[in-house]
């Protein structure tokens, strides 16, 4: 089993070694045609030092002493938000988010340099906002679906489908809110599946643990099937100790296919310097 693994890693490693050009090729080709959008996730945030989305439930469920045997951290935000009411609750999100980091991560320099307008996120912080400034640029920042026809294609713009701090009504973070979404933002919803539809999208920081990601590619997947604009992905190669079993290092590539779909591209990085590509 060990000889079994450790060719198996060897292989993903030759695998990245070969396939970098491509990579950066296809990329490369889209931005030039001004056909790349940028999905900012959560490991981005937790990269400059912002807590995870478990650390963040887990220590507001401590402070507010919450009982649950739950395990499913949207209900738990549910029983919080329903024991401290909804304010209070997100205020309590809102302060954590503003404690750390006092600067943005090399991750969020390095993507605001792409010449890349559109920028989609469910982070509820600044620090996308915060690294364009750094560059002297003042972003769109769109957190409200009935903004939507504002946007100005030509212009840098971050449209935040969650929420933002600054407006702490507007977060999404509740199972009742995620149940809620589809039907009370409904705009957010179509525009996201038509950019889904028309562009590239390059996640970043996410494991499409976000059902309106896998909602929108549904949509595509219906309408246009394999002719639909292929996504990618950015993962890190699962490169891990031979004692591990030989099925936890297909975790992190079958969790990033959108219902069994083999279309989306994945972009395995060793320090973000080679890639590797999967059909």
């Amino acid at each position: 089993m060990s000889t079994n693994i450790s060719r198996k890693i060897k292989d993903l490693l030759e695998q990245n070694r070969q396939s970098q050009e491509k990579a950066i090729v296809f990329l490369a080709d889209e931005l030039m045609k001004k056909r790349l959008i940028v999905f900012v996730g959560a490991g981005c945030s937790i990269s400059a030092g912002l807590p995870s989305w478990a650390d963040l439930i887990s220590d507001i469920k401590v402070k507010s002493k919450t009982k649950t045997n739950e395990t499913d951290l949207l209900r738990i935000a549910s029983k919080i938000e329903k024991e401290e009411g909804k304010l209070r609750f997100r205020e309590e999100v809102v302060s954590r988010l503003r404690k750390l980091p006092s600067s943005p991560a090399s991750l969020h320099r390095s993507l605001v340099q792409l010449e890349v307008n559109l920028f989609i996120t469910t982070n509820y912080d600044h620090l996308l906002e915060e690294a364009f400034r750094d560059e002297g640029i003042a972003p769109a920042v769109i957190s409200r679906d009935k903004d939507i026809p504002t946007i100005d294609p030509t212009r840098k713009t971050i449209v935040k489908l969650h929420g933002d701090i600054d407006s702490p009504s507007s977060i999404i973070i509740s199972s009742i809110d995620y149940h809620r979404y589809s039907s009370e933002h409904s705009s957010f919803v179509d525009w996201l599946n038509s950019k889904a539809v028309e562009n590239t999208v390059l996640f970043v920081g996410t494991s499409f643990t976000d059902q309106r990601l896998k909602d929108a590619d549904d949509y595509v997947l219906k309408r246009f099937g394999d002719f639909r604009r292929p996504a990618c992905i950015f993962l890190k190669l699962p490169i891990r100790g031979q004692s591990v079993p030989e099925e936890d290092y297909r975790v992190e590539f079958v969790d990033c296919r959108f219902n069994g779909c083999s279309k989306l591209n994945v972009i395995g990085p060793t320090k973000f310097t080679r890639c590797a590509w999967y059909t």
